[in-house]
């Protein structure tokens, strides 16, 4: 199992255990910033951000194992590594735009505290756009 489908069941477990009504009366308080909203769409939504924070953290993390790729592990940031690749690789638009979303809606998530952000996919979907781009990247954990 690679570690995008570790990530999914580890975000699946937890979204299962926020829905089951007593969590929320056996574990107090919202957080002040899921405060004010449909507790069930509070959290699942926070749980998706964090979803797209870790699975962008691996997916940086993996960029580092591709070799051969020149500019690649001097670019500035995921955004520009993401390009990088693109074009290396001439990964086709459908394959990077997917993505590039997941990066952009953890950005939004972190970086504009947004906690419903969109990265165009579910949770189920997530993975598999980031283990087609990094195949298509020649990774050699993802043959």
């Amino acid at each position: 199992m690679n570690r995008y489908v570790e990530i999914k069941q580890a975000f699946t477990f937890l979204e299962c255990t926020t829905r089951q009504k007593d969590v929320l009366k056996r574990c107090g308080n919202l957080p002040n910033r899921l405060g004010g909203r449909n507790a069930d769409s509070g959290i699942r939504d926070y749980v998706y951000g964090l979803m797209l924070v870790a699975v962008s953290a691996q997916l940086e993390q993996d960029i580092t194992r591709i070799q051969n790729v020149p500019g690649l592990q001097r670019a500035p940031g995921l955004s520009f590594r993401l390009r990088i690749l693109r074009d290396h690789f001439q990964i086709g638009m459908d394959s990077f735009d997917a993505v590039d979303r997941i990066r952009d809606a953890r950005n939004v998530f972190v970086h504009d505290g947004m906690i419903s952000a969109n990265a165009g996919c579910t949770k189920v979907e997530m993975p598999g756009h980031i283990v087609t781009f990094l195949q298509q990247c020649k990774h050699p954990d993802y043959p």
